[in-house]
């Protein structure tokens, strides 16, 4: 399945690993506060229309990118098996970006099916993480990264703010638990019609 992505193709059954940075166009700010973090009140204030229900999510809405990694890929509508093959996946309890106060949590394999998250132990405070959801760019940064049980569903729910939570297997072989990267919502951008 092809999905379209700032006017170019991407194939979503395989991540793409991007030539140069990675980086996704940048376009005006349209939400940033003092501390330079979106406040989960103030997406709802600027949007104009309900969020998308989570229901409704399909395939290939959803756009990751993480440039440190190179990696841009669609977002699958769930995390079973069958669906990680495709790639990164929506966990099915998952709010989307334009929630308020929601944590956007997504699954991918390290070692197996493309292996999307190969390398997210790599990065770091700050990193950007970006998604592109219903015509807007959700920037967040990096906060930790750090390793829990597999079966620490705590990692799921909300924080307080904004947030994208990635989870992967860790380490590369088994005995398994599970790394999870926590990123804060830092902009989002509307994207141009």
């Amino acid at each position: 399945m092809l999905i379209p992505f700032a006017g170019d193709l991407y194939w979503l059954s395989r991540p793409v690993l991007m030539e140069g940075n990675g980086e996704i166009p940048e376009v005006g700010i349209d939400v940033v506060r003092e501390d330079g973090y979106v406040r989960g009140e103030d997406l709802q204030k600027d949007i104009h229309t309900p969020p998308f229900p989570r229901e409704d999510y399909k395939t290939g809405m959803m756009v990751l990118s993480i440039p440190k990694l190179g990696l841009v890929s669609g977002v699958v509508e769930g995390t079973t098996e069958e669906y990680l093959e495709q790639g990164p996946g929506l966990y099915e309890i998952s709010p989307l970006p334009d929630e308020e106060w929601g944590n956007v949590c997504i699954a991918g394999h390290r070692n197996a099916h493309g292996s999307p998250f190969r390398y997210v132990d790599k990065l770091q405070a700050g990193d950007e993480i970006v998604l592109i959801f219903n015509g807007f760019k959700y920037v967040y940064h990096t906060q930790r990264v750090f390793i829990v049980e597999p079966d620490d569903w705590t990692i799921t729910e909300p924080v307080g703010y904004n947030c994208l939570t990635l989870t992967s297997c860790h380490p590369l072989r088994p005995p398994y638990k599970r790394i999870v990267v926590r990123a804060r919502l830092k902009e989002r951008v509307a994207l141009e019609q």
